[in-house]
């Protein structure tokens, strides 16, 4: 089988291991990895301790300026968690450098979750301005307003975390969060996975996609065209607003892996139409890809509607119907932190090496090569006497 190596937008090295570890060890015994609580505080989920944040380093320098002139606060942390740096800073990188120009003599303080016991840790260091007294330091409470565009739509850019473990996706009353086959395909459509399968390879897995714990997405916004890029294999999808399907696409002889996607607004909320979905991927899979899930036809039709709800919370709602082989919709809607410390998604690498894993597998029976995917499943056709 495939394996799968993790490179990605992290704040430490450590955890990157830990998290594919964590990944690694679940597939391996042909399990689900269980959904991230968060009141753990990390995104890695039981048993896996949670890396404990610390702050290595807080420097300024100069420490003391005149008026007018400028200083250099440094930092470095290690395993953080909504690292920010205070006041008029913000949500920070977990190491970086930030020049400084205050009017009076400021204490600026480095904050991180996750520390020893679940408590924050914080340092600080004053920045004195010679001739000035130290200002008192407030935090606004306000919300801020969400941004628009010169045309007036919600600016929807920005890097976004892909999400925790797991999707939590909750029945409403309107639709189902999973979806139900028709009846008689409920054991043909079920995805089986190989449980000595430790990793998802380097494709695509699911519909929607999953972007996993470790990787976020960004979004790159136009009057005329919408981008999405995924930091997880730098996936890429193109909405352009007012655009149709091509014929091809609607008749399902057209398809690919991400399908083809066209947009919309409808008021505040952009709302995206794709088809064309190739039936190697699944739908309904734990954890958004990985495991389980249900095979689908050619004619899986996906919208979704993404909203930005507040300045810090990009909201993505889908809704899934496949009338050859599910019983009705289903809906399953996730939110997505704003992450302003990062201005791009990083670089990804993903490796078809099993080498790299061989260290999880010892005393396991020896991997089966990947071989063709089953044939879908037709459809129950209507008997003689059905009308």
């Amino acid at each position: 089988m495939a394996m799968r190596k993790c490179t990605g937008m992290i704040a430490s090295f450590t955890s990157v291991l830990a998290l594919c570890a964590s990944e690694s060890a679940v597939w391996a015994q042909g399990g689900q990895v269980p959904s991230q609580s968060p009141s753990r505080g990390c995104n890695l989920p039981e048993p896996f301790p949670c890396p404990v944040a610390r702050i290595m380093e807080l420097t300024v320098e100069p420490s003391t300026i005149n008026p007018d002139e400028s200083a250099h606060i440094t930092w470095g942390t290690e395993n953080p968690t909504n690292i920010t740096l205070s006041p008029g800073i913000g949500r920070v990188q977990a190491r970086g450098t930030v020049r400084v120009s205050p009017s009076a003599t400021t204490t600026y303080t480095l904050r991180t979750e996750g520390g020893p016991d679940g408590k924050a840790v914080t340092r600080s260091v004053t920045l004195f301005v010679r001739g000035t007294q130290p200002v008192a330091v407030t935090e606004t409470s306000e919300p801020r307003p969400i941004p628009r565009m010169p045309d007036g739509k919600p600016d929807l850019q920005g890097v976004w975390f892909g999400g925790p473990f797991g999707l939590n996706a909750q029945n409403t009353a309107e639709m189902p969060a999973r979806p139900v086959p028709k009846p008689g395909l409920e054991q043909s459509l079920r995805r089986v996975t190989d449980p000595q399968e430790v990793g998802a390879g380097c494709g695509v897995r699911s519909v929607p996609i999953y972007f996993g714990p470790a990787y976020n997405f960004q979004i790159v916004q136009t009057p005329a065209t919408v981008v999405q890029l995924v930091e997880r294999m730098h996936l890429y999808r193109i909405f352009q607003i007012g655009a149709e399907h091509s014929e091809d696409v609607m008749t399902g002889e057209k398809l690919s892996m991400l399908g083809d996607s066209v947009a919309t607004w409808d008021g505040d909320t952009l709302v995206v139409d794709t088809r064309g979905l190739d039936p190697r991927t699944a739908v309904g899979a734990d954890e958004g890809a990985f495991t389980g899930g249900f095979k689908h036809s050619p004619r899986l039709h996906l919208v979704e509607r993404i909203r930005r709800i507040d300045y810090d919370t990009l909201e993505i709602a889908s809704t899934l119907e496949d009338p050859e082989f599910f019983a009705g919709p289903w809906r399953l809607v996730m939110s997505h932190e704003l992450r302003p410390e990062f201005s791009r998604v990083a670089e990804y690498m993903c490796e078809q090496n099993s080498d790299f894993y061989k260290s999880l597998l010892e005393g396991l029976p020896p991997i089966p090569p990947v071989g063709d995917l089953p044939p879908l499943p037709q459809p129950p056709r209507p008997g003689p006497d059905s009308k």
